[in-house]
């Protein structure tokens, strides 16, 4: 029903009179008379003011009579100041027509005001809910009352009945939280082997680059409002905070100093410690924290298993230096076998902690002998560990930039050098004496093994070839830039002979690229060169992290388990394409690469300057299997020269969607939780989130844990199993005999496969490697 509010408004009090003569119609005409005095009355009183109030809008009048303002007043409400200049100023000084124009105006911007923003479907569906939620309330505190023997009869009694009504609310919410959280219970793989398994090797957690909490115990003034241990890295939202806060200052702090590659002046970050340092990195953002519930579920606890941390921006030979963790960790690893009757521990690692594990290997071999690691170590679950590095180190060094910011193209560049300053950005880079240890090694042969592309289809980078009236090289001609220096970066700007070299359209793969960082930032590479050994001399400890150049130790009784993630599409960064900075003075900053956002294919296998290849999303495929395989059949050769004691080694390869390449979506949003869900689903195999993969939490409870009773026909829901069979990809394995070198080789390696118990499923993806490219 449509209601003439302007009428309403202009004619209340009369409306008023009207209705009093119609229920009185046996009133003297004098009163008749004085009630329509009083209404002339009124009116000559209210004057303009009536007049103005019947134009405006109808909820400016109904507000205005409600509230008893004036029209200014009302106006000011809903427009602020600027509405009653607007609304009296016509109407003194312009006169009537003026005055009417004003009021329609005032009308228009009143309904478009009231009418800009409607109510969306969910904040209508949340006020119903909270509506039928008090509604239901107070029904049910209604029936409560209705159903015992009497009415409250005094303030105490009503209180005591209030407080009932209350508790039962209370008891009700805990009731369904608990139904909610057994659901969850019930799903956990851990809960499901809990019967039939128990806690057996005591187990060491070593997380991985940046899952680490890291407090500030001492910092510059800038950080004064940040109190003593406040974790400026992690720590669900205080690391968040702290970066909203002053970006600048934290990222001051966050970075080691670039010379030294330790602790800046004035500045004191130290890792937290504990199992709350790795389980979340932010609010419902789990890293290990599934890991360790579902290691609860079969008996874990803090007296047979501890998480180790460390500084992860510290590069290995600092680590020891500084910190002495490999000594730490042999302390770690002989109180938990003392603690626990003698029995060998296990060493669950993932990402870069995989790479200070080999370091540690190398490091208890030469410092404590093969025979502490045999009766020490029983077991090292590898999970999704880099051990030929990762390719976007190498565009973080040199610009940057990585996919996550080429996917925005110039934008993310202007947004980080408005945030930090670009040049800054690289700087913080550059401070982390980790970063290195994930520098790409390898030959090229193996890397285009992996991808399936050539040389010219994947170099590691390559540089645009600039038109010779180029305005940086123009600038390069004019100017002798061989003793200018960058004093953000603590680089030498290069010369225009070094810009013209690398403007030739010239390309580097995984085996040259050195050679590029060698010439381009020579300050840096020097620093890397004193910390690593990148060609791999095996008579330095500079390069123990190495899985290529180091062989494994000669510890027969320790098993290794290679677990990780393969997505069925090419989405992980094996190489970049690049401009140079056109815009850039090249007199000031040594920083004058960029991804070049026009490279992209319509195959989708290059993207804004970016080359994918397969692997998990983060670390390529050749980095996660190579060293695997390199264990486990050597390189076709007589003897296995980087596994001569042959120790154990299980590859086990996971694909996106779990046993079942079919997955009702629908039953999964009901059964998941909603957290792992937007995260790609239990059966997720990125780099992070399989550490929530629900194989890979059954296989490594199944390697940590023993059977409850010696009943081989005893099988928990998820499939038990006595032992762990190799679980590898037809295109993988293809991938790895192509780097071999001989037909010799390549037949040793296959009958060495085929004597392993080895499922295998093909990936189905049209680009995959086949064997017949062999």
């Amino acid at each position: 029903m449509v209601r003439d509010w302007h009428g309403m408004a202009g004619h209340e009090d009369g409306s008023k009179s009207d209705h009093g003569s119609d229920r009185d119609s046996q009133s003297s005409d004098a009163a008749s008379q004085a009630s329509a005095e009083s209404k002339v009355v009124k009116r000559e009183k209210r004057g303009d003011e009536s007049r103005s109030v019947s134009a405006m809008n109808p909820l400016v009048a109904a507000f205005y009579r409600a509230s008893s303002l004036q029209r200014t007043e009302a106006a000011e409400v809903l427009f602020g100041s600027s509405a009653t200049d607007s609304m009296s100023g016509p109407t003194a000084n312009s006169g009537a027509a003026s005055g009417s124009e004003s009021e329609m105006d005032l009308q228009r911007r009143t309904h478009s005001k009231l009418t800009e923003k409607p109510p969306s479907v969910w904040s209508v569906v949340v006020v119903l809910s909270v509506c039928l939620l008090l509604v239901a309330g107070i029904l049910l505190a209604l029936y409560k009352v209705t159903q015992s023997e009497q009415w409250p009869t005094s303030i105490e009694e009503t209180k005591t009945r209030i407080k009932e009504t209350t508790d039962y609310f209370e008891e009700t919410i805990e009731k369904v939280k608990e139904r909610v959280s057994r659901k969850e219970q019930l799903r956990r793989i851990g809960w499901s082997m809990k019967g039939n398994r128990v806690a057996d090797a005591p187990v060491i957690i070593i997380p991985g680059i940046t899952s680490i909490s890291m407090e500030m115990w001492d910092g510059r003034e800038c950080a004064a409002q940040v109190t003593f241990r406040e974790r400026l890295w992690g720590g669900l939202m205080d690391g968040v905070r702290h970066f909203l806060r002053d970006t600048k200052c934290w990222m001051e702090h966050m970075s080691l100093d670039l010379l030294t590659w330790d602790d800046p002046a004035g500045i004191r970050l130290r890792p937290a410690a504990g199992f709350s340092s790795a389980d979340f990195l932010l609010p419902n953002f789990w890293v290990w924290g599934k890991m360790l519930e579902n290691l609860h579920d079969v008996g874990y606890e803090p007296r047979n298993m501890h998480l180790l941390t460390y500084d992860w921006r510290l590069s290995f030979h600092d680590l020891d230096s500084r910190d002495a963790f490999f000594k730490q960790l042999q302390v770690h690893v002989e109180l938990l076998r003392c603690r626990n009757g003698g029995k060998r521990v296990a060493l669950l690692t993932h990402s870069m902690g995989g790479l200070i594990t080999q370091y540690f290997l190398q490091w208890a071999e030469y410092n404590l002998g093969t025979r502490w690691i045999n009766e020490h170590l029983v077991s090292w679950i590898n999970i999704a560990s880099p051990s030929l590095g990762v390719c976007k180190s190498v565009s973080a060094v040199l610009s940057g930039e990585m996919r996550d910011t080429a996917e925005f193209g110039r934008f993310s560049r202007q947004m980080f050098g408005s945030l930090f300053g670009y040049d800054r950005t690289i700087s913080f880079f550059r401070s982390l004496g980790s970063l290195p240890s994930m520098f790409p090694i390898g030959s090229a042969k193996m890397w285009h093994a992996y991808s399936g592309k050539t040389d010219d289809e994947a170099p590691l980078l390559s540089f645009e070839t600039l038109a010779p009236d180029s305005s940086v090289l123009a600038s390069a001609r004019n100017e002798t830039l061989k003793e200018a220096w960058d004093n953000v970066v603590q680089e030498r700007i290069m010369d225009r002979a070094q810009i013209e070299r690398l403007a030739n359209g010239t390309s580097y793969s995984v085996s040259n690229y050195f050679d590029f960082l060698a010439e381009a930032i020579p300050r840096y590479y020097k620093q890397v060169k004193t910390h690593y050994e990148l060609n791999g001399n095996n008579n330095s400890r500079n390069s123990w992290y190495s899985a290529l150049h180091n062989p494994l130790p000669q510890a027969p009784q320790l098993k290794i388990y290679c677990l990780y993630g393969v997505l069925n599409s090419t989405s992980t960064e094996i190489g970049y394409h690049y401009l140079i900075d056109g815009s850039q003075n090249l007199s000031d900053s040594s920083s004058i690469f960029f991804l070049n956002p026009g490279a992209s294919s319509e195959r989708g296998d290059v993207k804004n300057g970016v080359i994918m290849g397969y692997g998990d999303g983060t670390v390529p495929l050749a980095s996660l299997a190579h060293g695997c395989y390199l264990w486990k059949l050597g390189d076709g050769s007589p003897i296995n020269r980087m596994n001569p004691a042959n120790i154990p080694v299980t590859i086990r390869e996971y694909l996106p969607g779990g046993p079942s390449e079919t997955r009702n979506l629908g039953a999964a949003f009901w059964t998941e939780d909603f957290n792992t869900l937007i995260r790609g689903g239990e059966f997720a195999v990125t780099h992070v989130e399989i550490l929530g993969n629900r194989e890979v939490l059954r296989d490594a409870l199944h390697i940590l844990t023993k059977p409850l009773r010696n009943d081989h026909q005893q099988r928990d829901m998820d499939g038990d199993v006595d032992e762990l069979n190799d679980q590898i990809q037809s295109h993988s394995f293809d991938a790895y005999l192509k780097t071999l070198d001989s037909s010799e080789q390549v037949d040793r390696v296959i009958d060495l496969f085929e004597q392993c118990k080895v499922s295998a499923p093909v990936v189905k993806d049209e680009h995959a490697p086949s064997s017949s490219d062999r």
